[in-house]
C-alpha cells in the first residue's frame, strides 16, 4: 500500500510539471505571435533558419548538461518552432 501511495504522490508531481509546461508553451506562443506580427510590419521573412538552428543548438547543450536525450529535446524544439509557423 505504501508503494501505491508513493506512486500517486509522484504522479501528482508529474501532473504539476505538465501544467507548468503547458503554461510555458502558451507564453511562448504569445511571444512568438508578437514577433511574427513585427516581422510582417517590417517585411521580414516568416522563417529564420539561422535562429531556428541557434535555438536547437542551445537546447542540445542544455540537454547534454542535464543528461537527457538530445534527440528528444530536438524533436520537442522542432515541434514548438513548427507550431508557431502554422499560425
Amino acid at each position: 500500500m505504501k508503494r501505491y501511495i508513493k506512486i500517486k504522490k509522484y504522479r501528482k508531481q508529474i501532473d504539476k510539471i505538465h501544467q507548468k509546461m503547458i503554461i510555458l508553451i502558451a507564453e511562448r506562443n504569445r511571444i512568438s505571435k508578437k514577433i511574427y506580427r513585427l516581422k510582417e510590419k517590417i517585411d521580414l521573412p516568416k522563417i529564420d533558419i539561422k535562429r531556428e538552428k541557434e535555438m536547437v543548438e542551445s537546447a542540445k547543450k542544455i540537454a547534454k548538461r542535464l543528461k537527457i536525450k538530445e534527440k528528444t529535446v530536438v524533436k520537442i524544439m522542432k515541434i514548438l518552432i513548427r507550431n508557431n509557423l502554422d499560425k
